[in-house]
């Protein structure tokens, strides 16, 4: 017998294992990032909203800042412009 592969097996498993851990991380971390991703566009979006449902019976930025606050965002700009489409 070979007395020189003793220990191998352990050696390739620690490998495996450490790969496997590694490969966890990587996971979870791009699933965090993307899951920080869909909550500043829904964010976003609901200040976006926010602020369109209000042109006609409040100040739109004011509704967009609090939507976008209750949403755990922070408005960096508003701009609401009257739509001239309306005949």
């Amino acid at each position: 017998m070979l007395n020189d592969e003793a220990g191998a097996v352990t050696v390739a498993l620690a490998g495996v294992v450490f790969a496997v851990l590694v490969l966890g991380i990587v996971i979870g971390g791009t699933g965090q990032v993307l899951a920080a991703r869909f909550q500043a566009a829904t964010a976003a979006d609901a200040a976006a909203l926010a602020a369109a449902s209000a042109t006609f019976r409040a100040d739109p930025y004011e509704e967009a800042v609090r939507f976008a606050e209750a949403n755990g965002a922070h408005l960096v700009s508003c701009e609401c412009r009257p739509d001239r489409s309306w005949a």
